[in-house]
């Protein structure tokens, strides 16, 4: 935490004198920044012991992707011009039409698979505990969802789209379901099945109506 907070703070600094802003201005920026980061490592601390449970560390790792993603943006969004930080101004985005809007919700439900397969495959290995064939037959619903997400990706398919938010869905009910029957509240994996589900049910209408006019 320490490292992660001050290194952000030190970079801040660093980069806007290599830019030849006042050194007062560096402090003053380097300063916000740590103070939001300390804030943003709390936040995570908080998120994690409220989805793992106090006895774990995993809020160290919500909190680095937390710092990381939010200082990228924040420096991202903002420029050097003489000397002077300066806000960059928000281009005025183009209005979509609606096929290009169906295109996008299309897009981000593939998009979405792929963060399924991903966070699937990573909680499988950390729940690791032998080397049976039950074990890696789990695997076989990341790598359905995976393909089934690239084929969405790529053709803009709506059955492709359907058969990923279809097994994506009752997937989850199958883990969900006995883990709430288990005595667990599963509120953290209802509340983000919810929300992908809506993207990917999205995706779906949007699919259907770019296929079948």
């Amino acid at each position: 935490m320490v490292l992660t907070v001050f290194g952000v703070s030190i970079y801040d600094f660093y980069i806007l004198k290599k830019s030849k802003v006042k050194t007062i201005s560096c402090l003053s920026s380097a300063g916000i920044t740590l103070v939001v980061n300390f804030i943003i490592f709390i936040v995570g601390m908080l998120i994690g012991s409220a989805i793992f449970g106090d006895n774990n560390e995993y809020w160290v790792i919500i909190s680095l992707i937390l710092v990381a993603g939010i200082s990228y943006f924040r420096f991202k969004g903002r420029e050097i011009s003489k000397g002077k930080v300066k806000e960059v101004k928000a281009k005025k985005e183009k209005k979509l039409s609606p096929k290009e809007q169906q295109i996008d919700a299309i897009r981000n439900a593939g998009g979405l698979g792929f963060f399924v397969v991903a966070a699937t495959v990573l909680l499988l290995f950390y729940l690791k505990t032998d080397n049976s064939a039950d074990y890696y037959f789990r695997f076989l619903d990341p790598i359905l969802i995976g393909v089934l997400a690239f084929w969405t990706y790529k053709k803009l398919s709506f059955w492709g789209c359907l058969l990923m938010t279809s097994l994506f869905i009752i997937g989850k009910l199958m883990m969900i379901v006995p883990a709430y029957a288990a005595g667990g509240s599963g509120s953290a994996g209802i509340g983000m099945t919810a929300i992908i589900s809506y993207f990917m049910i999205k995706g779906v209408i949007a699919a259907y109506k770019y296929n079948f006019k």
